[in-house]
This record gives C-alpha cells, structure tokens and sequence, in this order.
C-alpha cells in the first residue's frame, strides 16, 4: 500500500485530511460591508458534515445569521462514527490524521481554547504490515507511511467536532430536511425540502458530489455548464467498513490483502490502535471493486465471508475469538452514495478548482471535492479549508 493509497483510504476512511495551507483563518469579528455578505442577510448551509458545521462554526463566529439543513436525523456526513460498540468512539468514516501541523487549533481559531485531543504516531521499530498473499512482514516506511500519519489518541474526528465546534450551532441544525430544490433567480433563494420551504440571500452547498450528480437536488435555474462538467468528472468510490471485536489480538497493525491493479484499497487494520483500550477491535475497509464482493452479501454472509478470509491468513485464530461486528455500507447510504474520490490528474485538478467557484455569488460550495485542489482533496482538513474560505469570500476576507 503507497503512501497515495494510503492517504486515500484515510480520507473517508480517514477523511484525514492535508495541511491548512497558508491562506490563514478567519479571525472573529463582525461583517464589515466589504463582502458580498451585507448585514442583516442570512446565510443557509446545506448539509451537517464537516464541511457544513465548519461554516456554520465560522458564520457564528462573525456574527452571521444562518440556518443548517440536514438530511439525516444527526450531524456528522461522511465523519460519521458509532459510540457504545467499545470503549472508544468507533470512525465509521474519517479516522486518520495526516499532518503534525497544528491543524485543530486552527479549525477552533481561539487561542483561549486549549485543544485537549492527542494523536500517536506509529512506530516503525516495530509496527509492521503483513502481506497476505506472501506472508512477508512489510514495514511501515516501505508503505511510504510517514511520522505524520497520526492516529487519534483520546478523540477522533466526530469527538473533536463536537467538543469544539457543535456547542455554538447546534441549535441552529435544522434535521430531517431533504433539500429538493434550490430557485437562486432572484435576490431572495428559495430553497424548497420534502417538508418546508425556506428563503436565504446565500447558500452553501455541503453535499457529497453524488447528490448532485444524481440531480438529487434540482436548480433554478440549471447550474452553469462548467460546474455541471465539472460535477459529472467527479464521483465517489463506493466502499465500506467493518469493525470486529475479538477476544484476543492475534493479527498485526496493517492486513495487504490487495491485489494489484483491481481496485483502489482493501486492507485489515488495528483499530484500537494507540486508543489505550482494553479491547480488541480490527477494521476492514474496502472500496472501489474491492468493495463489491462484499456488498452483495448479507450481513450474516459478509462477515462469515471475513472471518473465513481471516482463519485463512492466521491458521484458524479469528472465528474462535470472534465476539461481534458493526458494519457501515457507505454505497447505499442515500446521503453520501459513496466514499471518497482517489483519482489524481490534471483533469480532476481542474474540476475540482471549478467545484469550489461560487455561481452568481449567491451559491457557493464547500466540501472535500470543492476546494482549490492546492492541498488535494477528499480529505476532512480539505472540506474545513474550503468552508472556511468560502465563509472568508463571503465576507471580503480573502
């Protein structure tokens, strides 16, 4: 597994995330009539993911008046996770870190606030991968894993966004509202859900590019042709992940099980670990074709399907210790009908920087596809940076 690869798989399974740029954050204050955003105008976020909360955290920040609406009954998107499985918080989505910069920090943008999340880096003295198909140790340096892919120590992505960013805007999420239509003709939007209608001067665009190109939520009048190229250049891997308890730890830090040339990620991993956890949690992660073969079974197939895979690789150890299993199929999911997107050209580059270009000033996107592209994308920290400097455009801030 490169380095590539690897950045890809953490970014849903990681949405992890490049290094903020040094474009800066927004600093508190008020609007200052040098924006596009006037005073007394309101501002609605589509979409609860990291990209959405990012903007609404930054809009009350300045002061700005706003609403966020989200599909599903909680907030969350592709950083979604589950609490209860064990003993920490498990990241059905986002889950690694890439940067020892001091990236959170920054996301908070309060230095009276003291950012108590720790991350472990792996250690390459005796961390290893085992290569499933040869049964050589591979080490982590080889994978073109560095110091700086961290794991969350005490927190993961969901906990961090709720300790430092939901506090402020949580009343202001509006959920269970499925956008349908968005009728940006004249000064005041209209946008229209399966329950209300509800009215805006500008609107901020959060939602997975599967949405929008599966024309989920329609425009009035049809987006301009270049953000539809763009959109219909871009999509996202279906794909997984499981989680599975054990009674003991028989199995290394990283599982290759991936064949060359077939698909883009499928790999077994210690999901405890550095979480200090008196348990024994190994993930999976799949996506692309890789995914498939396990998404057409059910669950009580699927998982006798991975634990025979596991016996196979070690002489027998895992349906013995096996105790239970969550699973989160993110092909399926109606809200994100996807993963990640791990393409890297020219090409996508330019669709990407098209994504992140506001319409008429009065739509902008945000998200881990509608950035800049100078930092990559499909990452969280990429899906932060872009809510963040579209709430700078807003304001006259950049």
């Amino acid at each position: 597994m490169k380095r590539s690869e690897f950045l890809k798989l953490s970014a849903l399974f990681g949405l992890g995330g490049p290094i903020l740029n040094s474009c800066g954050l927004l600093s508190s204050g008020s609007t200052d009539g040098k924006g596009l955003l006037k005073a007394d105008e309101k501002v609605i976020v589509i979409g609860a993911g990291a990209a959405g909360l990012t903007a609404a955290y930054f809009l009350a920040k300045q002061g700005v008046e706003f609403s966020v609406l989200e599909a599903k009954n909680t907030y969350g998107g592709r950083i979604e996770s589950l609490k209860g499985f064990t003993d920490f918080t498990i990241p059905l989505g986002a889950e690694w870190l890439h940067t020892t910069e001091p990236v959170l920090e920054e996301i908070v943008d309060d230095t009276s606030v003291k950012i108590g999340v720790e991350t472990t880096a792996y250690d390459f003295e005796v961390d290893y991968c085992l290569d499933a198909a040869s049964g050589k140790k591979i080490n982590l340096k080889e994978m073109q894993l560095s110091e700086n892919d961290l794991r969350f120590t005490n927190s993961s992505w969901i906990d961090f966004y709720e300790q430092y960013i939901l506090p402020g805007i949580q009343d202001k999420i509006r959920y269970k509202q499925i956008v349908k239509e968005i009728d940006y003709r004249n000064d005041l939007i209209i946008i229209k859900t399966d329950k209300e209608v509800f009215s805006a001067n500008r609107v901020i665009v959060t939602v997975p590019v599967t949405i929008l190109k599966d024309k989920d939520i329609s425009f009035v009048p049809t987006l301009p042709q270049k953000k539809l190229k763009a959109i219909e250049e871009l999509d996202l891997y279906s794909g997984f992940k499981c989680f599975i308890a054990f009674e003991n730890q028989f199995y290394p830090t990283f599982v290759k099980i991936q064949d060359e040339g077939k698909g883009p990620t499928r790999a077994y991993f210690d999901a405890a670990y550095a979480k200090g956890s008196k348990d024994h949690i190994l993930g999976l992660v799949a996506a692309g074709e890789y995914a498939n073969p396990y998404l057409e079974l059910n669950d009580s197939e699927r998982i006798e399907f991975i634990l025979k895979e596991l016996d196979e690789i070690f002489d027998g150890q895992a349906s013995p210790n096996y105790i239970k299993h969550t699973f989160k199929n993110w092909r399926d999911d109606p809200f994100a009908k996807g993963t990640y997107y791990p393409e890297f050209s020219l090409k996508i580059y330019s669709s990407v920087k098209a994504m992140a270009k506001p319409v008429e000033n009065k739509l902008f996107f945000a998200g881990d596809l509608y950035a800049n592209g100078n930092n990559g994308w499909s990452m969280v920290h990429v899906a932060a940076k872009s809510a963040k400097r579209t709430v700078e455009v807003l304001l006259g801030k950049t």
